[in-house]
């Protein structure tokens, strides 16, 4: 398990992206792996803009639609309270 609580959000977003982006295991299987550049693209400024709110929510939704952009059972994050209020936000009745 890799550690980058202790770096920006930004910080540890490129830390983690450089890893994966290399490490994948389904790298060269087609259909598996995501358009590696598209992906930055898209994810980068939500969490540079999320960095600079302070805004650990949309944090959380800029990795979670990063995980999404895997087609893999096996890749997914743990958002935690943050999570757990989406959730509930979600399905609460009203």
């Amino acid at each position: 398990i890799k550690d980058f609580s202790e770096q920006t959000y930004s910080a540890a977003f490129e830390s983690m992206f450089t890893i994966v982006r290399k490490e994948y295991a389904f790298n060269d299987i087609e259909g598996k792996a995501p358009d590696w550049d598209a992906l930055y693209a898209e994810i980068a400024p939500r969490i540079a803009a999320a960095e600079a709110d302070e805004d650990a929510r949309a944090f959380y939704l800029a990795l979670r639609d990063f995980t999404l952009a895997f087609k893999d059972g096996h890749v997914g994050l743990n958002g935690g309270s943050i999570q757990d209020e989406l959730v509930t936000e979600a399905v609460a009745g009203g």
